[in-house]
């Protein structure tokens, strides 16, 4: 089942709507001759086309996150090499891949059970 969909703003659903991954983040891996980006909360951001060039910057991204307790570096920079590194590394993309799906199903359930709460309320 792929629920993929690049933009969610033009199928007219709801940022809610969509699956949490979607709506937050997504990579693709290396295709032959495309140009790489990550897709995050919406805004498109261009990635160097060099394989090695970015697994360093998804590398250095998730230590400076280890870092989080100095100025300006902090733990929001682990989540975002991790993505980075999702496009090129397939052990990543599967850890990824699976947290989108975990968070997806909890939100969907949590959204569930607080419209049940409202109707039993009203």
């Amino acid at each position: 089942m792929d629920n993929r969909t690049d933009r969610i703003e033009d199928e007219g659903r709801h940022i809610a709507d969509a699956p949490i991954g979607e709506a937050f983040a997504s990579s693709e891996p290396d295709v032959a001759g495309q140009k790489q980006s990550m897709r995050l909360f919406g805004r498109n951001f261009d990635l160097p086309q060099n394989r090695w060039l970015r697994i360093s910057i998804g590398t250095l991204l998730v230590i400076g996150g280890l870092f989080g307790f100095l100025p300006v570096l902090g733990i929001w920079m682990v989540p975002l090499g991790l993505i980075v590194l999702s496009i090129d590394l397939p052990v990543v993309r599967r850890l990824r891949r699976r947290s989108d799906v975990w968070a997806t199903r909890r939100y969907r359930e949590w959204k569930t059970k607080r419209a049940q709460e409202r109707q039993t309320r009203a």
